[in-house]
């Protein structure tokens, strides 16, 4: 189920797991506004299993989201220093976790990073999937 939090309207009682892993992170990041917690990405939910990261096999992933998707534990700390390098991390008995300003800045980093965690898992099967460079991404972002 994807929930959505925003920084203006979340609630101070009957707190949630994810509402608490959403105020760790608006409680360590203040240019995010809005996170998006979801747990039913069937490939992310697969990867979380087997990876540590999900690499980015797509530009648009690489652009929007950063070049790994890390995957972490339920540890406010591992997870707050993940999200330092993209706007995306795998939060293990939680779900993917997508941060971004505005609401639809969030919601796309999500669809981009649940397309690419669909390319990467497909690519693997198919034979290997090959990673953007970190020089590939700087220029990208420019």
């Amino acid at each position: 189920m994807r929930e959505i939090y925003e920084r203006s309207k979340i609630a101070e009682t009957h707190e949630s797991r994810l509402q608490q892993v959403a105020k760790e992170i608006f409680g360590k990041k203040k240019d995010i506004n809005f996170v998006i917690i979801d747990d039913e990405i069937p490939y992310i939910a697969g990867l979380a299993e087997t990876e540590r990261f999900i690499p980015a096999v797509l530009n648009d992933v690489a652009k929007m989201a950063g070049l790994k998707i890390y995957i972490e534990n339920n540890s406010p700390k591992e997870f707050i220093k993940a999200l330092r390098f993209s706007r995306a991390v795998v939060v293990r008995e939680v779900g993917a976790v997508f941060i971004g300003k505005t609401q639809f800045d969030a919601e796309l980093v999500a669809e981009v990073t649940e397309k690419g965690a669909k390319a990467y898992v497909e690519a693997t099967i198919l034979g290997g999937a090959r990673r953007i460079s970190r020089f590939d991404a700087l220029r990208m972002r420019r």
